[in-house]
C-alpha cells in the first residue's frame, strides 16, 4: 500500500471489533510515526497507550462519568466560536452522518447513543493518548497534528483502522490516574486503533471533502 492509497482509504472508524492488535503491529506503527518531522527536531510527542484490562476499566469509568452528566474538562481549550463557513460545514457533516444511520436530528435519545461511542472509546482494543509539555506553544501542537496523521497512515498500511477524537479526553483526571501521566504533560487528544466493525452501519459514512480549487490559491503557474 503506497501513501496515496493509505490517505484515500483511511477513514474515521466509529465502531471496532474486540479483536486485539498485535504488539508487533503497534510497534511498527509507532516506529514509522516517530519519523514525523517537527520544529528543530524537537519531537514534542509523548504517547500513553491503553489496552487490555487497563483500557476496560478506564472505558467503564469514562462512560459512567459521561452518563452522570459531568461536564467535559479538556486540557487544551477548543475554539470559542467557529467561523460561519466552517460552522456550516460542521452542521452539514453532522446532518449527513445522522442520516446515514437513520437518526433524526430531533431524536435526542438517538443522538445521545451516537455520542456515547466517544466515551466508550468506540470500543477500540487500543487507545493512544497523545500528550506534550504544558510549557510548549501552538508550534508544537502543529507538530502533534503531523504526528497523529503519521500514526493513522502507518496504521492503515498495517491494516489497522483509526479514529481521532478529542472527546475521548473529556475527563483527563481519569486518564491521568489510569496511565500514570505526569501533571507536567497536557493530554491533547486520543486516537483509537483497531479493526473496524464492518457490520455496524456507523462505519458506512464517509465525510465529504472540499474541492482542491476551493482550498488552494495558486499563483505563478
Amino acid at each position: 500500500m503506497d501513501v496515496i492509497e493509505a490517505i484515500n482509504s483511511r477513514f474515521s472508524a466509529r465502531a471496532f471489533k474486540p479483536k486485539a492488535v498485535p504488539r508487533e503491529t503497534i510497534n511498527k506503527i509507532f516506529e514509522a510515526a516517530a519519523r514525523t518531522p517537527s520544529w528543530a527536531n524537537s519531537q514534542p510527542w509523548e504517547v500513553f497507550l491503553a489496552s487490555g484490562e487497563v483500557l476496560e476499566k478506564l472505558r467503564s469509568a469514562n462512560l459512567e462519568r459521561f452518563l452522570s452528566g459531568a461536564p467535559r474538562s479538556l486540557e487544551m481549550p477548543g475554539p470559542q466560536k467557529w467561523p460561519e463557513q466552517i460552522q456550516s460545514r460542521l452542521d452539514r457533516n453532522m446532518a449527513e452522518r445522522l442520516r446515514s444511520v437513520g437518526v433524526e436530528r430531533e431524536d435526542k435519545a438517538g443522538r445521545q447513543k451516537l455520542l456515547e461511542y466517544n466515551y466508550r472509546f468506540f470500543d477500540a482494543p487500543v487507545v493512544a493518548f497523545l500528550c506534550m509539555e504544558r510549557t510548549l506553544s501552538t508550534w508544537s501542537a502543529f507538530d502533534m497534528g503531523a504526528f497523529s496523521l503519521s500514526i493513522m497512515l502507518a496504521a492503515r498500511r498495517h491494516g489497522v483502522d483509526s479514529m481521532p477524537a478529542v472527546w475521548m479526553t473529556s475527563y483527563p483526571d481519569l486518564i491521568r490516574e489510569a496511565l500514570a501521566i505526569p501533571t507536567e504533560l497536557m493530554i491533547l487528544f486520543a486516537i483509537a486503533l483497531g479493526y473496524q466493525d464492518e457490520k455496524n452501519p456507523i462505519n458506512r459514512f464517509r465525510s465529504a471533502r472540499r474541492p482542491v480549487d476551493e482550498i488552494v490559491r495558486l499563483k505563478g503557474l
